[in-house]
């Protein structure tokens, strides 16, 4: 189905689900106050995924993963975490675990919250169990939030690179790039367009897309180590998916991983 995109709700989409991404590293001390912590916690417990753990007091977590966590072993400080204890292995479950935790992140945006991923998951165990306790041990993943710093005046925007449009999504086979007709005549340009900022490590933007009549089929390059790629594909599925809703297309991803066209195919999305 080819229908029209409405651009006021894209600029909307746009500005609630990847401007106020951006990854925050400095947080103020100040807390969450408690009517905000009882929204987080009834967003975990109102999750699909059931694994997510609240740590309130953001200082005790920060010390004890100092040097053995965050950007370059410098830890993130914030006055909280949610952390994330993945239990399966299988490259389906690392889409999901990127599909949730942005499902999460996008919430806590909501509440006027700033979040930050942390990659917790060369953690030896003993700090695991020491710091998050024996229910976190096998926590992979934290969502650092609380209140961002402000920033210095005349500090430079920071805006990483992004691959065009044109090397991302492809019609009908990978020879035959998207053009912005193509894109306009699917109704889905601007969402391309934005979903290219989606955040994933070290941006390497590892996912490509290729519409083949009314599907679009997401596809990764296998050059990457899949651990955390296939988190970063979770991610992109869910801001495509939560953006064809707001345009009326409730279709989901159908998920079926397995080699073609040189790559892995991970799912078809109905459009």
């Amino acid at each position: 189905m080819r229908k029209s995109e409405s651009l006021s709700e894209v600029n909307m989409l746009l500005t609630n689900f990847l401007e106020k991404r951006k990854s925050v590293r400095n947080f103020t001390d100040k807390s969450a106050d408690s009517a905000t912590l009882d929204k987080v916690k009834s967003i975990i417990k109102n999750s699909e995924e059931e694994n997510y753990i609240l740590f309130e007091n953001g200082k005790i977590i920060a010390k004890g993963l100092e040097g053995k966590a965050g950007y370059n072993n410098t830890m993130i400080v914030a006055p909280h975490y949610i952390g994330l204890s993945v239990n399966g292995s299988t490259d389906e479950d690392r889409l999901k675990t990127g599909y949730y935790l942005e499902k999460i992140n996008t919430e806590l945006i909501r509440l006027g919250l700033s979040t930050c991923w942390i990659t917790v998951d060369n953690v030896d165990d003993a700090t695991s169990k020491s710091v998050f306790g024996e229910e976190g041990a096998h926590i992979s993943y934290l969502i650092a939030f609380g209140y961002p710093k402000a920033r210095k005046l005349f500090d430079p925007k920071t805006q990483s690179e992004r691959k065009p449009v044109s090397e991302i999504v492809f019609v009908d086979d990978f020879n035959h790039p998207a053009t912005a007709e193509d894109l306009e005549q699917y109704g889905i340009l601007n969402i391309m367009s934005t979903i290219r900022y989606a955040p994933n490590y070290m941006n390497l933007q590892p996912w490509r897309f290729l519409i083949k009549e009314s599907a679009m089929e997401l596809f990764m390059e296998e050059k990457y180590d899949k651990t955390k790629t296939l988190v970063d594909c979770g991610v992109i599925m869910y801001y495509f998916e939560e953006l064809m809703k707001a345009m009326g297309r409730k279709s989901t991803w159908n998920i079926k991983l397995e080699e073609a066209e040189g790559m892995l195919k991970i799912a078809t999305f109905t459009m």
